[in-house]
């Protein structure tokens, strides 16, 4: 059994606390913000996590937050469930004409979703039941730590405002604003590296809520048209959110801003406008400069600190538009939980090895599919707004939305399709499938989305407005 203090009570820190915990540790999870979890059905209204930009601005639980979660931690996953979670399958609620109807094995797209307030403060009590400490209202100040002869910094514990909690690990659950990296730093850590860069888009979202579980699937939760995408993500006891993202460059969007202009766009649009038939619980909230973060702690081949590791956001955060956050922060507790399976916590120097090599593994590739992703909408968009076609050498782009034309008139590829978008599958992995590069090829593929060009897009905004440097920039939270 190991002493494992986890910074951080978000539901990645959680879920890593829980699987932990089930492995004999001896787990302690200390958070900065001071107000204790209340009960799930209050969460949205009443809970203050003034560390969490993002706490009340849309997520999206995938598919493989699901599957991870009911394999790991089948209790959490009922308690998600019992508490009101959503829990759906896009493949019974779009139409038959796209999906070909319910197949064997259609079980692995079930989708376990909530607002992260809801979801943060079920994994929270469900923790405490399980005799989990969580210590709330405490943030590290610094590290306890000793030098090693070869100059690497082996992290003992964590220093905090009355005294100093000593870990056989600590594990940073801190989130894309995590310190851990200056305070290595700080110690004489030649590292981790850390690497930055804003992700290029900006969002505007609206919360709902409405007497149905959620409103009925006309396409895919998201939705691009041209320099423009609309995501639609349905979350626990009837609410839900709209969010329309466009390249943080693009002038004429700021206008968004405004209801009635972001309602014109939304209603323009027919796949997604009956998502705003209901009653509105906020006003519009805008999301610009979030970063792509990386926090690597192999150095020129060398670790820069041991005793302590990262996961989720910690270690590497992307951009919310394909919504993939929450199943990566799983995936990595659940290497973390299979690296201590392997190597005893004594051996420090092992465990490290061993968990930034399995990192590098089983993460970063579904990482690196995110931001490349990513990179290639934004350009997209950029192209759209200037009126141009977008043009790459990245032949895996191409094939990826001839994926995303043709999963509407194909029910096979619809299932790929559906794989991709729910962190199940990578790309690569679906077009090295036999036979799908074939079918692909031969594909007529789907019409394109309907919904306003660009010129039309202008109008209903009611005409470009001043440039995004020029407004906020920073996270806004309701």
């Amino acid at each position: 059994m190991a002493r494992i203090v986890i910074i951080g009570a978000g539901t990645i820190g959680l879920t890593a606390a829980m699987l932990l915990h089930h492995e004999g540790h001896d787990v302690t999870v200390i958070e900065r913000d001071p107000a204790p979890a209340p009960d799930p059905q209050r969460a949205w209204e009443d809970w203050p996590r003034r560390g969490v930009a993002q706490f009340r601005l849309p997520h999206h639980y995938s598919a493989r937050f699901a599957r991870t979660v009911s394999s790991e931690l089948p209790a959490l996953a009922d308690r998600f469930v019992d508490a009101g979670a959503l829990a759906w399958n896009p493949i019974d609620a779009l139409p038959a004409a796209i999906t070909g109807g319910r197949r064997a094995g259609d079980e692995r797209f079930d989708v376990i979703t909530g607002r992260r307030p809801f979801m943060e403060a079920v994994a929270a009590t469900h923790a405490a039941d399980l005799g989990i400490e969580i210590r709330r209202g405490v943030a590290v100040s610094g590290l306890e730590h000793r030098i090693l002869g070869d100059g690497t910094v082996d992290v003992t514990g964590v220093i905090v405002m009355d005294g100093t909690i000593h870990a056989d690990l600590v594990v940073d659950a801190g989130g894309r604003r995590s310190s851990m990296a200056t305070m290595l730093r700080a110690v004489g850590a030649y590292g981790p590296i850390e690497t930055r860069c804003d992700s290029g888009y900006v969002y505007f979202a609206r919360h709902y809520r409405g007497e149905q579980t959620m409103p009925p699937l006309r396409g895919a939760l998201l939705q691009p048209y041209g320099s423009i995408s609309i995501a639609t993500l349905p979350a626990e006891r009837g609410s839900w959110s709209v969010v329309v993202f466009a390249s943080s460059g693009d002038r004429a969007v700021t206008g968004l801003r405004r209801v009635d202009a972001w309602e014109r766009v939304v209603r323009a649009c027919p796949i997604a406008s009956h998502w705003i038939d209901a009653e509105p619980i906020t006003g519009i909230d805008v999301m610009a400069s979030i970063e792509d973060r990386r926090c690597d702690y192999l150095v020129d081949g060398r670790l820069a600190a041991i005793g302590v590791v990262p996961i989720g956001d910690a270690s590497a955060s992307t951009s919310p538009s394909l919504g993939r956050g929450s199943s990566f922060g799983v995936m990595h507790a659940v290497v973390l939980r299979d690296v201590l399976r392997e190597v005893p916590v004594a051996d420090r120097r092992g465990v490290a090895e061993a968990f930034h090599a399995q990192t590098r593994q089983r993460i970063a590739p579904w990482i690196d599919d995110t931001t490349t992703s990513d990179q290639h909408r934004v350009s997209e968009m950029q192209a759209a707004a200037r009126g141009e076609p977008y043009r790459t050498t990245d032949v895996n782009w191409y094939s990826s939305q001839r994926l995303a034309r043709s999963a509407s008139t194909d029910p096979d590829l619809f299932r790929h399709q559906l794989a991709v978008t729910q962190s199940l599958s990578r790309l690569g992995d679906v077009l090295a499938e036999p036979g799908v590069a074939e079918r692909l090829s031969t594909s007529v593929g789907g019409n394109a989305l309907p919904g306003p060009d660009r010129e039309a897009l202008i109008d209903l905004i009611g005409g470009a407005a001043p440039a995004l440097a020029d407004r906020p920039t920073e996270l806004v939270a309701r």
